[in-house]
């Protein structure tokens, strides 16, 4: 019998009477149930998908309407709400200071807080002496100013603001500044690759800081308007930034400092030149995306950074070192881990640490990043810590009138046409992707067509490709729009009436760590129209949230802000405007909650050292004769390396020897990251490689970068001939009697000491070069010159010392020194790149990643030729500058890929419609001028713009091509190169923890197979990770199809085994191979794609998407050939007549492991150089992992539906091919339309979506809910083996393609959460979470088929509705199972809403 006798029931239920022997068929089951539930769940999981995606837009795509401004400012501790008194009330209670012995630490209560700031002000010995370096300072009066961004002017605040401190502020001397002659101290010896170089040293004391200037030949090489090397990964850097903070470590040694307070990564190494002894720190985080990169690929590169920065390479690889990347961010974060129990790291705005922690792997070591928010440096009134009141505030109608007129004056300054009711916006700031003026110049051709009164201002320096596009729109916005735009792309000092009389600021940025510009404009009557991120959003304006980094969605959400700011009423405007005039950020909060942040910082320290003492005491306690264990503290009064002369002695205690224990790293690159795994860029803030061509090509030659391998032998001496001593042989290992002998602080009259080292005392005269105790601030105040410093002697700094030069011990009378010091023979080289270059071959920090600059202007020229045809609508589409440059950037790394493959470069598409269109004297078009108004200029052979390939992509002159495997394998097909696919293939071949049933046989075998089976697995797992750490990924890659051949070859010897036991044994043997290789799948889907970089999120979601639905039919047919030798041995067949006892198999098998080893070798020999790399290490890998909440939620999800959906998994798929009516051919032709067709129209529709959405996969995901727990439902319930639906084949056609659907959205399901571990985690911590997550996935599995309730077969879990709803809905573990997998989306949406990691 087919099936029931009426269409309505879905099967029969055979009564039998046992006393006579009669039975009877009762048809059972009802089918509209059946039908209303595979509606239900065909429809609800989409419709729920679909739903969670427009409700994710509808509340988070949002512009905020700030009418108020800020409407909470928390200090940077909860508890920090003591108001601070005024100067006087501070003063009145100095009888009370003196009696205070607490050493700097936080104080308990709000008088001893208070009795702390009084020390401070009247200059008492509780005085914090805090040290700074940065290099953007100001000098006042010198009258000497280098600011190119925030920093700049943060460090500015501090030297006005905090005159309760003693600052020691080095600088460095920058090129083109002539620097007056203070007081010359003595010079530094700083070591790089093991040479020993001299910096020259003055200090300059005014008021309570003293500046200690450095002056050398690469620091001269920077310029006020380029004050950052322009790199930050190639040799000219890394000297640069050695030198620097070698110095800085100097200075700590020279001076009595309390607290080093690091801004960003310039300065992050100084204090591990330090180590055994540690001091205070703090981090402040001004802007974590440049962090200081250079690779470490190689042993090579890694002996080389450390001789290049001095550090000892067991430093290096505990402090710095973070994958395959040298990273100087990292160093200081990790000095914070290890001494600071990861407290002392702070953003620059509320927001701006949280995001930087969550967004910068190299931040996860720290237990948090807080914040200390910015203040406005002219907010210097009295804080009352009380917030604006939306009551009280009152519009100036005077000052509203007043605008129209400085409306008019601004229009006026630029040109534009007058009219005092103009909605005006100006844009002022640094011309960057960063800054998002790309934005402006996308969207305003659509505003200004539409808004006939709007009117645009644009006043700022080109700094990337980004700016110099859009340099390019806004000149044709101005021809296009006469009297309407005024287009500035340089440096220009604006006048007032450009902040007040502007209606709107425009601050579109995409990441923006405070915000000053907005304060600034906000205050003076622009109301801001921008970004919600860091630390904008809280002055009154329109603010977008930023959900994904794609430019559509950034443009949407930008015009969309305008539009709500011109739509805007007046009144409303200006109450705003009102309101904005009396926000506060004022500089008192700062103070106290730098106070707060540098206090717990000196007390988190010393309680670290006092636990090292303790714990040093306690292993030494037991020791006849205890060696000590801790370096001994190096007090003031007895080291020259930590004691400023006649300055107060250290009251801290100095640190005791770190533990540094090496710890687990790598490199990873992060889907729409820049790259390296610390997510950081390799381009300074200043880099000018995208400032036009005819502007660089005025500066000097001596800045521009030398090319590997062309020094001049003429110019460039050999180090060899040296003396020994002036060099070392190895770095890290010079004895301790080469450093300086212990030097006695002495006091001397009118506040100076004389420094006397150990067995030089020809050093004593050096007291008339030192500086004079800090002033203390008191004594300041009480004089009427306190604010006027000894006049220097004016002259360029230094007068005698124009060189950095090496230090040698044999003297030279030709070599001037200064006053008191020993002369010391110097090398005629000097130190710069040059020198140090002409130490020894080649160096690999010469061989940097070229980086897509448009140096030829190619596809600028061909920009600038389709301004003819933009317009409104095409502005934001074709001609959107971001897509235009990834575009550009995409076919430059093809020219790029040809070049490394030895062929010639393609020529650019762009350059072929610019040529044919445009007369070549417009290759380079000034901003303002015509082509015809300037000569093309004559290359030069040292040009960017010379024709050659090698200046172009930055190749060695001796590269070599790949060639033979190696040269096949990186052969593109597509947008793939050749060895992806094959990764893909091994990642398609993969078993994961769900599919370890399929291994175990078709009709599922004991328990105790399946235990053995998994626990292989899962010990797989384990030693693939081991492997992953120790030994190169070409390895990793390689071994596994080794493994499957191994598995197929056994399966070939099968029918050669004497019985069906050994036979048996053998086929075990084989399933365990394949088991142990199938664990590797997680490494193929972590390091596939290695030679990219950073992806857009859609390019990810394309290749998941192929991979995933590739494997869903690769299963299908593993499915399919157990089904058919289950159906054969059902049939009765002996199982010597099975396709698997027969020699034919020999036949099938063995080929295919002789391929499969094949393409094991074909890896081996032909993978790229990427994965030939040394594994790298990431220290405090496994606790920064698990302090990340979407890991830990991942593993819970891994466990629960490894034990409820894994004892099933074999005959749920076993459903797929069960069915007697359907056809084979049937089922095949249903999976090739569900996982070819379907697979590719939801690819089409989600990977489409995902170039405005990046989220919208994984949201989509989530929406799903639980698709392979419906899919089991229908599968295994029972509910779905009959559908009466026409005839009995038609039925079962059915019954499958709603299966198959299901198996479709779970697969997408299953590529959003692979899609929310690459946006959340890098590839290091994807590749060990993906296998952990199989460890626990291979435990819960064991634990399942021990103790599941559908250990077996459905039970209780998945009752039969059909049977009667309200039977099944009694079961409990229906309800408790459904509970678990329901919770799973929950979860991932909460914790991928926080940990995104470009989510602004």
């Amino acid at each position: 019998m087919a099936g029931p006798t009426s269409w309505r029931h879905l099967g029969i239920r055979l009564m039998v009477n046992d006393g006579n022997y009669n039975f009877t068929l009762r048809p059972v089951g009802k089918t509209w149930v059946q039908v209303v539930l595979a509606i239900l769940l065909a429809l609800v999981p989409l419709v729920m998908g679909t739903v969670c995606c427009v409700l994710f837009v509808r509340f988070f795509y949002k512009i905020k309407f700030n009418e108020v401004g800020i409407k909470e400012k928390a200090g940077l501790l909860p508890f920090s709400q003591a108001k601070i008194p005024d100067r006087k009330a501070l003063r009145r209670s100095v009888v009370n200071l003196f009696t205070h012995t607490t050493k700097h630490v936080l104080p308990a209560t709000q008088q001893n807080r208070l009795s702390m700031a009084l020390a401070a002000e009247t200059g008492s010995p509780e005085r914090r002496t805090v040290l700074i370096a940065t290099m953007e300072y100001e000098i006042q009066d010198w009258d000497i100013k280098i600011k190119i961004g925030g920093l700049g002017v943060m460090a500015s605040l501090m030297g006005k603001n905090l005159g309760h401190q003693n600052l020691i502020w080095v600088v460095p001397c920058i090129g083109g500044i002539d620097y007056p002659i203070d007081r010359v101290a003595q010079p530094m010896d700083i070591y790089v690759m093991g040479n020993s170089y001299r910096v020259e040293v003055q200090y300059h004391t005014l008021r309570n800081i003293t500046f200690v200037l450095l002056d050398a030949p690469v620091f001269r090489k920077q310029t006020k308007a380029e004050p950052y090397p322009p790199r930050m990964d190639d040799l000219d850097s890394a000297v640069y930034y050695s030198v620097w903070n070698s110095c800085i470590s100097e200075s700590l040694k020279r001076f009595t400092v309390d607290l080093y307070h690091i801004n960003d990564y310039h300065g992050a190494i100084a204090p591990l030149h330090l180590l055994p002894r540690t001091i205070p720190v703090c981090l402040s985080l001004h802007n974590a995306e440049f962090q200081g990169l250079w690779p470490l690929r190689t042993v090579e590169e890694f002996d080389e950074i450390c001789e290049v920065y001095d550090l000892d390479q067991d430093v290096v690889r505990d402090y710095v070192q973070y994958g395959q990347v040298f990273n100087l961010l990292h160093a200081g974060a990790s000095y914070l881990r290890k001494h600071q129990k990861g407290f002392g790291a702070a953003g620059v705005s509320k927001k701006y640490g949280k995001r930087s922690f969550a967004r910068y792997p190299i931040l996860w070591g720290l237990s948090n990043v807080g914040s200390l928010p910015n203040p406005d440096p002219t907010d210097t009134g009295d804080w009352d810590k009380k917030l604006l009141s939306k009551e009280g505030v009152i519009v100036d109608d005077a000052i509203e009138k007043e605008r129209g007129e400085l409306r008019v004056a601004a229009q006026k300054w630029a040109g534009l046409k007058i009219d005092p009711t103009a909605e005006l916006f100006v844009f002022v700031g640094r011309w960057s992707q960063q800054k998002g003026i790309d934005l402006i110049g996308d969207i305003f051709f659509s505003v200004l067509e539409k808004n006939p009164k709007v009117q645009l201002i644009c006043v700022g320096p080109i700094i990337d490709l980004y700016g110099k596009f859009a340099a390019v729109k806004l000149e044709k916005m101005m021809k296009m729009y006469p009297g309407r735009v005024y287009s500035k792309p340089e440096f220009t000092a604006l006048p007032p009436c450009i902040f007040s009389g502007a209606e709107f600021s425009l601050i579109p940025s995409r990441d923006e760590p405070f915000g000053l510009v907005a304060v600034e404009f906000g205050r003076k009557g622009a109301l801001g129209i921008g970004a919600r991120v860091g630390g904008l959003g809280n002055m009154p304006g329109w603010w977008y949230t930023v959900e994904s980094p794609t430019t559509k969605h950034l443009i949407n959400q930008f015009k969309a802000a305008i539009h709500a700011a011109l739509t805007t009423s007046t009144e409303t405007r200006a109450m705003m405007r009102a309101r904005s005039r009396l926000q506060r950020f004022p500089v008192a909060q700062w103070i106290e909650d730098l106070e707060i942040l540098q206090s717990k910082s000196i007390r988190v320290h010393e309680r670290v050292i006092e636990r090292q003492r303790e714990r040093s005491r306690f292993l030494n306690s037991g020791r006849e004769s205890p060696a000590p264990s801790i370096a001994p503290a190096t007090t003031a009064t007895s080291s020259a390396f930590n004691t400023a002369p006649n300055s107060m002695p250290n009251s801290r205690a100095t640190s005791a020897a770190p533990s540094r224990a090496p710890s687990p790293s790598s490199e990873a690159i992060v889907p729409g990251s820049q790259g390296q795994m610390s997510l950081g860029k390799l381009l300074g803030p200043s880099n000018p490689a995208a400032i036009p061509a005819s502007a660089r090509r005025g500066r000097s030659r001596s800045n521009s970068r030398t090319r590997l391998g062309r020094r001049s032998n003429s110019s460039l001496r050999e180090a060899a001939n040296a003396p020994p001593s002036s060099s070392r042989s190895r770095l890290g290992k010079r004895s301790d009697s080469s450093l300086r002998g212990t030097v006695e602080a002495a006091a001397a009259k009118n506040n100076r000491v004389s420094v006397v080292p150990e067995g030089n005392e020809d050093l004593a005269n050096v007291a008339q070069m030192i500086p004079p105790t800090l002033p203390p601030t008191q004594e300041r105040d009480d004089s009427p010159h306190s604010d006027t410093p000894n006049t220097p002697r004016r002259g360029a700094f230094p007068p005698r010392f124009p060189q950095l030069d090496p230090v040698n011990d044999t003297s030279s009378p030709n070599t001037p020194v200064a006053p008191g010091f020993p002369p010391l023979e110097r090398s005629e080289t000097p130190l710069s790149v040059h020198s140090v270059a002409a130490e020894q071959k080649p160096f690999n920090l010469q061989r940097v990643n070229p980086h897509f600059t448009d140096n030829k202007e190619i596809y600028y020229r061909a920009f600038q030729f389709r301004m003819e045809s933009i317009n409104s609508k095409n502005s934001e589409d074709q001609l959107c500058i971001e897509e235009y440059l990834v575009e550009s950037e995409k076919e430059w790394f093809n020219r790029f890929h040809h070049v490394k493959m030895g062929k010639s470069a393609p020529r650019s598409r762009s350059a072929a419609r610019s040529r044919s269109a445009t007369p070549a004297s417009s290759f380079r078009i000034p901003w303002g001028r015509t082509s015809q108004d300037i000569p093309s200029p004559s290359p030069r052979a040292d040009d960017p713009q010379s024709p050659s390939i090698t200046g172009e992509f930055l190749l060695d002159d001796d590269y070599k091509p790949p060639t033979g495997i190696r040269r096949l394998l990186q052969k593109k097909i597509g947008d793939w190169q050749l060895y992806c696919f094959i990764l893909a293939f091994g990642q398609i071949i993969a078993a994961n923890s769900y599919q370890i049933t399929l291994l175990t046989g078709q009709n599922g075998q004991s328990g105790s197979q399946l235990y053995i089976i998994a626990s292989i697995y899962l010990a797989a797992s384990a030693i693939w990770w081991v492997l992953f750490r120790l030994i190169r990924q070409v390895y990793l890659l390689s071994v596994p199809f080794i493994i499957y051949g191994l598995a197929f070859f056994l399966v070939g010897m099968g029918p050669y085994a004497s019985d069906l036991a050994k036979r048996g044994w053998i086929y075990n043997v084989a399933t365990a191979f394949y088991a142990a290789a199938s664990a590797s799948g997680s490494l193929f889907f972590a390091l596939n794609f290695g030679e990219e970089g950073g992806s857009p999120a859609q390019s990810w979601v394309f290749r998941a998407c192929v991979i995933q639905g590739s494997q869903q039919l690769y299963v299908a047919a593993l499915w399919y050939w157990g089904s058919t030798l289950t159906a054969s041995s059902n049939a009765g067949l002996p199982s010597s007549v099975l396709l698997t006892s027969s020699p034919k198999v020999t036949a099938i098998t063995t080929p295919v492991a002789v391929f499969l080893w094949a393409i094991s070798a074909i890896l081996f020999f032909g993978l790229p150089k990427y994965y030939r790399q040394d594994p790298g290490k990431i220290p405090s890998f496994y606790g920064a992992l698990f302090r990340r909440k979407i890991v830990i939620w991942f593993f819970i999800v891994v466990v629960v539906q490894n034990y409820w959906l894994a004892a099933p998994y074999g005959r749920n798929w076993r459903y797929l091919w069960s069915s007697i009516h359907a056809p084979k051919w049937g089922i095949v032709i249903l999976l090739l339309i569900f996982f070819v067709g379907v697979w590719a129209a939801m690819l089409a529709v989600l990977g489409g979506l995902s170039k405005q959405h990046s989220w919208i996969l994984p949201i989509f995901a989530i929406g799903l809910g639980a698709p392979r727990w419906t899919q089991m439902l229908w599968g295994i319930s029972g509910i779905g083996l009959y559908v009466p639906w026409g005839s009995p084949a038609f039925g079962a056609i059915l019954g499958r393609a709603l299966w198959l659907w299901l198996g479709v959205l779970d697969a997408v399901q299953g590529v959003g959460f692979g899609i929310i571990l690459l946006q959340t985690l890098t590839r290091w911590h994807v590749c060990f979470t993906l296998l952990f997550a199989q460890v626990l996935g291979s435990l819960a599995t064991i634990a399942a088929r021990a103790s599941a309730p559908d250990k077996t077969g459905p039970g209780t879990v998945f009752p039969n509705f059909a049977l009667g709803v309200e039977m099944g809905l009694r079961r409990h573990w229906f309800w408790v199972a459904l509970g678990f997998q329901m919770v799973v989306p929950v979860g991932f949406f909460w914790f991928f809403r926080k940990a995104q990691l470009f989510k602004a």
